[in-house]
């Protein structure tokens, strides 16, 4: 139960990380202060970081290794993503790298996590 609550935590962090900044890079677009090349790119990235801000946050939380930790993580969130993905009919099979992507972010985050955790100690 504990580790349900800490994984719906986390994902309501990541998904306000997410929802905000996109409404900041749509005003900033909306406005024509960024190209579309660059709105792309940090569109591309704001996912990454938050799902990396997510799996720090799960690294700090558990007991268990990191990278155990954060490929359970990131496997729960690439299935989100992928049913999103599939109901908005976006899927590609050009998203399996971004997917990976992601699995890689939320293992590292998940690593930094337990190191913070453990000097903290």
């Amino acid at each position: 139960m504990r580790y349900l609550k800490n994984l719906l935590r986390t994902l309501v962090y990541i998904g306000i990380i997410i929802i905000i900044s996109t409404f900041i890079i749509t005003v900033f677009s909306y406005f024509n202060l960024f190209n579309d090349t660059i709105t792309k790119t940090i569109k591309f990235i704001i996912p990454i970081i938050s799902v990396l801000i997510g799996g720090i946050m799960m690294g700090r939380r558990t007991n268990k290794k990191g990278i155990t930790e954060g490929l359970r993580f990131g496997l729960i969130i690439n299935t989100i993503f992928i049913i999103i993905s599939i109901i908005l009919n976006n899927f590609k099979g050009q998203s399996l790298i971004f997917y990976l992507i992601i699995i890689i972010s939320t293992i590292f985050g998940s690593l930094i996590g337990v190191q913070k955790k453990e000097s903290i100690n």
